[in-house]
């Protein structure tokens, strides 16, 4: 029998000569549980501070066509008003804001062409007949006999009446020419030119309409100016102006003509604003200048008093009626002290 080997006694840990390692923990460690874990926030949009410079289309618009008519580029209608002066405009501008001057623009374009046909046809009948004559003057003569010569600088002409062209000078071009420092020389660069229009059209607008009041509609259908910025010379200048908002059919005319009647308002013009928006028809802005007299006691007895309210009884009565009929306070001015007996 095989001899049973010696049991070896085991190792104890102890004895063991390796370094012993560090026990890892056991333990859990409790997350706590935030929505943003479940769902991230997104990036939210950057704040940067830039406002344009034009933050609308009409001002640059505006702007642009102003500067045209300024320049008088593409202007293909002068409008001719009191004194034969006359202001360029674009017909696009006046199409679009008044149907009158529409009609106008058309009935003036088809009296020009037809006027054109008529020329061009009177001028090829014209040159048939030249043609005509001179062909007939250069015909041979059969008897042998020389015909007349044709004195011509450029050609020269045989017995039998043939013309052979000898010589034709012809001269090119010549450019532009400016004057620098009082001398005349070819310019370097060439000279900025003004886009005009071929055959502007003259629209006369009739009527007693001076220059400022046609320029003011021109500047106000431009959009070039706000009501803030109207500021005719005078009354007769603003009548002018709402004559020709109902003349040409502007409605927002008409709106600047009555914001002007509402401003600078005192008591020795009242009348003649109240009388102008019975004449136009502007009954809201006559109620609200009655309605504002006589609040005012003070210019309510100055108007009153006037010997040229005698010529208004119907404006007379009508204010007499609204004091009557006013309900709130009555200003008096400053409250006098009452004198003792």
């Amino acid at each position: 029998m095989p001899a049973k080997s010696p049991k070896v006694a085991p190792k104890s840990k102890q004895a063991s000569p390796k370094a012993s390692t560090p026990r890892r923990s056991t333990s859990t460690k409790i997350v706590k549980f935030t929505p943003e874990r479940l769902n991230p926030p997104t990036p939210q949009q950057l704040d940067v501070k830039f406002r344009p410079e034009h933050s609308e289309s009409a001002s640059v618009l505006a702007k642009a066509l102003a500067t045209l008519r300024a320049r008088g580029d593409l202007c293909d209608v002068m409008l001719v008003v009191k004194g034969g002066s006359q202001l360029p405009a674009h017909s696009v501008i006046l199409t679009a804001q008044s149907e009158v001057l529409c009609e106008m623009l058309r009935s003036a374009r088809e009296e020009a062409l037809s006027t054109q046909a008529g020329s061009t046809k009177h001028d090829s009948e014209e040159t048939q007949h030249n043609t005509s004559e001179e062909a007939s003057k250069q015909n041979i003569q059969m008897d042998g006999s020389e015909p007349a010569s044709l004195e011509r600088p450029s050609q020269s002409y045989s017995a039998a009446g043939v013309g052979r062209k000898e010589s034709l000078t012809f001269e090119p071009p010549r450019e532009p020419q400016c004057t620098w420092f009082g001398k005349t020389e070819p310019p370097r660069e060439p000279c900025k030119s003004v886009w005009r229009a071929e055959s502007p059209i003259e629209i006369p607008l009739g009527g007693t309409a001076t220059r400022e009041a046609v320029e003011w509609m021109l500047r106000w259908v431009y959009g070039e100016i706000t009501v803030a910025e109207y500021r005719p010379m005078s009354d007769d200048v603003n009548d002018q102006l709402m004559t020709l908002s109902q003349d040409l059919k502007i409605p927002s005319l008409l709106d600047l003509g009555a914001w002007y009647l509402t401003r600078g308002v005192y008591a020795h013009n009242v009348v003649q604003r109240m009388w102008m928006c019975q004449k136009f028809g502007l009954l809201k802005v006559r109620e609200l200048l009655v309605e504002a007299l006589v609040s005012d006691r003070l210019n309510l007895d100055a108007v009153v008093s006037n010997p040229e309210m005698s010529k208004h009884p119907e404006l007379l009565r009508e204010m007499l009626a609204a004091v009557a009929n006013q309900t709130g306070p009555v200003e008096e001015g400053p409250p006098q002290k009452k004198s003792r007996k």
